[in-house]
């Protein structure tokens, strides 16, 4: 061992001594200040602690988060029908959504969710085992039926029946 190992080893022994012996007095366990009932640290060590923790993993959260939404999002998907538009056919994923086949969307998120962000969906939707009503589209589709009451794949298709 040469000098640097010896003082970092000396440190990390003073260091867990000193934490001990605050641990033996129920101060916290960082700076040696009296936390609240209960506690290990005290606000000011236990804030800095979880704001270190969560700038450290944060992207490795956000992409496990990432990841578990999508297979999700695919779950319900399968339950719909597959991963494919019920109008155009599109089975690209990342422009499939869902649509609340009876036009409520809007109604029916902020009744359920308060507010009308849509992501929360597709945990609601395996928590009540897929009920009935909704169905894949892509954003197109989707969007057109929102906005115009239809779908100008239906039009297309309406027009080649008859000719």
């Amino acid at each position: 061992m040469d000098r640097t190992e010896k003082q970092r080893a000396a440190s990390r022994v003073a260091s867990a001594a000193r934490r001990a012996r605050f641990r033996a007095q129920n101060l916290c366990n960082d700076c040696g200040k009296a936390p609240r009932t209960n506690r290990v640290y005290c606000d000011a060590c236990r804030i800095r602690r979880q704001t270190e923790y969560r700038t450290k993993y944060r992207d490795k959260r956000i992409a496990s988060h990432k990841v578990a939404h999508q297979a999700l999002k695919r779950l319900v998907f399968e339950a719909y029908g597959g991963p494919i538009c019920a109008c155009c056919g599109e089975t690209h994923m990342e422009f499939l959504s869902l649509d609340h086949a009876d036009g409520n969307g809007a109604a029916h998120r902020l009744e359920a969710f308060g507010r009308k962000a849509g992501g929360a969906i597709y945990g609601w939707l395996k928590a009540r085992k897929f009920p009935t009503g909704f169905r894949v589209l892509c954003c197109n589709c989707n969007f057109a039926r929102g906005h115009f009451g239809y779908c100008p794949h239906e039009r297309e298709r309406q027009l080649t029946c008859r000719s």
